[in-house]
């Protein structure tokens, strides 16, 4: 059913019972789970998305409905990128010594 609950791992397996089993009416269930995976996902193809029992939801990957907010994050690191790129050619033109002003 679990992963490896030795080591504390609580992740469902693939085969496991407790996939799309469980109340998502629940007030508990919350969006997402301990992983900050979307709480709600279709693993089992019913054609809606049921909650999977326990902290973890087995599918890693958000659901296109609930993947703005990952597609937001991936926005605003490509700015930072962007920004970055910006700054160093920037200071690598301020860095150039222009011709004529060495002294001999």
């Amino acid at each position: 059913m679990f992963a490896d609950p030795a080591s504390g791992n609580y992740h469902l397996q693939p085969n496991s019972p407790g996939i799309d089993s469980g109340d998502s009416s629940a007030a508990s269930v919350g969006t997402l789970d301990l992983d900050k995976n979307a709480r709600l996902w279709d693993a089992k193809s019913f054609g809606h998305a049921v909650v999977d029992r326990g902290a973890y939801e087995l599918n890693g990957m958000a659901p296109p409905e609930a993947d703005g907010l990952s597609q937001g994050s991936q926005f605003y690191g490509c700015l930072i990128i962007l920004a970055v790129g910006i700054v160093l050619v920037l200071v690598m033109r301020t860095q150039k010594k222009t011709p004529g002003n060495h002294s001999s």
